[in-house]
């Protein structure tokens, strides 16, 4: 193995340089990627959906490169612990929370494992870009809901006009088949990665496959375990599917 030294004067930037063309997110700063995620509209949707993100104990799932860490930080969030599977996309995450002094925890790991073992407790789940990634994503919305009374929500979703007049997704997808869910009969697509594996800023689930669930299909699920959805915004042309903005909250029991 070869060890590698950096032989620049120190500084900040020479730690974004580590992951150089590997950035998703336009970093403050540096740059890197196209994503705006460290100034994203979607966070002041649900801080304002939520009551706020200032004093609240927030569980992220999937930070990527802590850019919605890093926006709640500044909405004052009083505790972040975010969970990473993507071992690369984790080192980036360090490397943000030392840059900016984030007041975060970044675990590496399979946030369905962490959830199913360790049932850790928070007032706010944040799942900005995961729900479509996963091969059970409807397990993941039944083990958040056990965790948080409220749970934003950022995810693509399976609309079979959409995506099949959509040339970059139509060969990913299966027919479209059910899955029954809590006495509810939930419509979902499998889809591949494809090429997409081979990229070097790859962004993307464990598995090689995963399932987009129906927008009807994300509603019922969790309306089956007592959470009521408030859909923000959607976005029909979105070149990499539809996607849809949401807070889902937990019935006020009678």
């Amino acid at each position: 193995m070869t060890t590698k030294f950096e032989t620049r004067i120190a500084a900040m930037s020479n730690a974004f340089d580590i992951f150089h063309g590997q950035w998703c997110s336009n970093v403050p700063l540096y740059g890197g990627g196209p994503a705006a995620l460290f100034n994203d509209s979607r966070i002041v949707d649900f801080d304002k959906t939520i009551g706020g993100f200032a004093g609240k104990k927030v569980l992220e799932l999937g930070p990527l490169e802590a850019g919605h860490t890093y926006c709640m930080s500044l909405l004052g969030a009083s505790e972040i612990l975010a969970i990473e599977a993507n071992q690369d996309a984790f080192l980036r995450c360090l490397v943000v929370k030392e840059i900016f002094d984030l007041k975060a925890k970044f675990l590496c790991g399979d946030f369905i494992k962490y959830l199913s073992l360790s049932r850790p407790t928070a007032d706010v789940i944040l799942a900005s870009g995961v729900l479509y990634h996963l091969e059970d994503p409807l397990l993941a919305i039944e083990l958040m809901t056990k965790v948080a009374d409220q749970i934003c929500i950022w995810t693509h979703y399976y609309d079979k006009e959409l995506i099949d007049g959509n040339e970059i997704l139509a060969g990913k997808f299966d027919d479209p088949d059910f899955q029954f869910f809590n006495g509810r009969k939930i419509k979902y697509s499998r889809q591949s990665y494809k090429n997409d594996l081979q990229r070097t800023d790859f962004a993307g689930g464990v598995e090689v496959h995963s399932k987009w669930v129906s927008l009807d299909g994300l509603v019922s699920a969790f309306d089956a375990l007592g959470f009521s959805v408030d859909i923000l915004s959607q976005q029909l042309n979105h070149p990499h599917g539809p996607g849809v903005t949401f807070v889902a909250k937990r019935r006020l029991s009678t």
